[in-house]
């Protein structure tokens, strides 16, 4: 059986043109036109391939990926995007992406890389364990139990990346290319400072989780 595809894009000719090539060929599809819309889908029976368009119109694609990855979503994420750079690529793949295509495509290209994507085996599902803050890729918050923390756009990325390898090192290097923005990097001193913050909207919101310093060379959430 060819495996389900959940697509997420900003075009609705895109969207419409994506669905029936894919269902033609026994493709099972979801079909959003929103991250928002995307995320609302879950929890439920996890698509084995999402295709994400990296310029959604309420949220960065890579930040959808990585509220994914921090929920224990191991699914392949294909983005898409007509811009094309190695910096975009190199960070599509530190958000927990699979794949890259640049716009324009030959669907069958598409349509290729996508049944890759699905043989790979992987388990769809949710972190088992104490309930941990969900992420919302829109609004750039983490939620528990009806409290929310607002995050900016470098602390959302570098809990992400912790949350999705909870309870293991996490390199320092790593977490700084993680939260590499478009304004540029950030040095040591600086992330001891986003970790601290990140602490403290833990605690605000009742989590049970802690970030903890790992012999001065990165950090790990527990």
């Amino acid at each position: 059986m060819l495996p389900s595809i959940s697509i997420c894009v900003s075009e609705d000719s895109l969207l419409k043109t994506l669905s029936a090539e894919l269902q033609i060929h026994g493709f099972r599809i979801e079909a959003h036109l929103s991250a928002s819309a995307a995320m609302r889908a879950l929890p439920g029976d996890t698509p084995r391939v999402w295709v994400l368009d990296i310029a959604l119109p309420d949220a960065d694609g890579r930040d959808v990926c990585r509220a994914l990855r921090a929920a224990g979503i191991d699914s392949p994420v294909l983005f898409l995007s007509c811009v094309g750079t190695l910096a975009e690529r190199l960070s599509s793949f530190y958000a927990g992406g699979d794949d890259y295509l640049s716009k324009p495509f030959a669907n069958a290209e598409l349509r290729a890389r996508v049944a890759a994507l699905g043989r790979r085996r992987t388990s769809n599902h949710l972190t088992p364990g104490p309930p941990f803050p969900a992420f919302d890729p829109v609004e750039l918050s983490v939620s528990l139990a009806g409290r929310t923390a607002v995050l900016t756009p470098r602390e959302y990325r570098l809990l992400a990346a912790l949350a999705t390898n909870r309870g293991e090192h996490v390199g320092r290097s790593d977490l700084i290319a993680v939260t590499e923005t478009d304004t540029g990097s950030i040095g040591a001193d600086e992330l001891d400072t986003y970790v601290d913050r990140l602490r403290w909207k833990l605690v605000d919101i009742g989590a049970g989780e802690t970030i903890d310093a790992v012999a001065r060379d990165g950090y790990r959430l527990h």
